[in-house]
């Protein structure tokens, strides 16, 4: 991806120093059958291509369409007659031509923005690490980014490490190391050998990944937790001694019985409709959390009715993401803070 983003500056710089050897390129396009078929080659190749690392590029999404949309129109291409390639090259090649500034800058802008699509994304690639649980069990984790801040991201119960993918670069270019895990019972994470349940040992995974973070040098360490992995994330940080956890992000966890043990500055988000299987608001269940843990801490509660990771799918996604950065950047914020901030909901917005 690297030389075509090249290959494009140099086709526009070639064609502002020596417009006269680009114009012989672009009157050469389906000049023959030969030419059109070798033309049709390179498309397909540079369009599959595309498509392979769009997942390696920042916008994988816009990649991966433009990239099928250059190997359809290929295979349209070679199916119709070449000679009807030619005809249309007729009036299209003179037309650029005619354009052939404006044909330099499209090329240098398309060269630079995939380029940018490509090292942009390398700040953000994500590395596979594994580290040993005290049951003698195994995580796996995706470690992205650098700094001296790292953040364990720990899922929801329907979810895998990959369910963080859309936060983790807004994670990363505010300067967090973030360390997404697989609780036990998911991808190639398991437990250790000998337990009748994984789910009465899953904060053993979240211990871990403090630990492993620990030994690989973070200065500070944090942990976003969501319903199940929040639960996990609370009874772990429990039992970790005092200072090893800076902050503490629940996103409508599930309740532990001793909130008053909950170390560091806390964030207890949940929007204000969530209802588990039964039907029974979480609402009241976090509160209890809230005002039973020691300062500080701060209370969110979001319109609508999203369960946890569900509410970055919402149009307060962007508020919830951006109240997480505001946190975990406030390191100043160490005295007793009790903040509760509500926001209602809009007249005719769904709870």
């Amino acid at each position: 991806m690297v030389a075509a983003g090249l290959w494009l500056i140099g086709l526009a710089l070639t064609i502002v120093v020596v417009p006269e050897r680009a114009e012989r390129f672009l009157t050469g396009f389906a000049s023959s059958a030969r030419a059109h078929y070798t033309e049709q080659l390179f498309r397909l190749i540079a369009g599959s291509a595309i498509i392979v690392f769009s997942p390696e590029m920042r916008f994988p999404g816009v990649f991966r369409a433009f990239g099928w949309l250059i190997v359809l129109t290929t295979l349209g291409l070679i199916v119709v007659p070449w000679r009807w390639h030619r005809e249309f090259g007729k009036w299209a090649i003179p037309l650029a031509v005619r354009h052939i500034k404006l044909y330099a800058l499209g090329a240098f802008a398309l060269g630079a923005f995939i380029l940018y699509a490509v090292f942009a994304q390398s700040a953000h690639a994500q590395t596979l690490v594994s580290f040993p649980t005290r049951d003698r069990g195994i995580v796996i984790a995706s470690e992205v980014g650098s700094g001296t801040h790292a953040v364990v991201l720990a899922h929801g119960g329907r979810f895998t490490k990959e369910s963080w993918a859309g936060q983790i670069p807004a994670f990363v270019e505010a300067g967090l190391r973030t360390l997404a895990i697989d609780f036990r019972g998911r991808g190639a994470s398991r437990g250790g050998p000998g337990l009748e349940s994984d789910q009465d040992s899953v904060h053993l995974d979240v211990l871990a990944a403090v630990e492993y973070l620990r030994e690989t040098d973070a200065q500070r360490i944090s942990i976003i937790g969501a319903s199940f992995g929040g639960w996990a994330s609370a009874r772990a940080s429990t039992q970790l001694d005092a200072g090893q956890i800076e902050a503490l992000v629940l996103l409508a966890h599930s309740p532990i019985s001793n909130p008053e043990d909950l170390p560091g500055r806390k964030l207890f988000v949940t929007t204000e409709g969530d209802a588990d299987g039964s039907g029974t608001l979480r609402l009241p269940g976090v509160r209890d959390q809230f005002d039973r843990s020691p300062d500080p801490k701060e209370l969110l509660i979001l319109p609508g009715s999203a369960h946890a990771q569900f509410i970055f799918k919402t149009e307060h996604g962007p508020e919830l993401l951006a109240e997480i950065l505001r946190f975990l950047a406030d390191s100043t914020r160490d005295e007793a803070i009790i903040e509760v901030r509500e926001r209602p909901s809009e007249m005719g917005e769904e709870p």
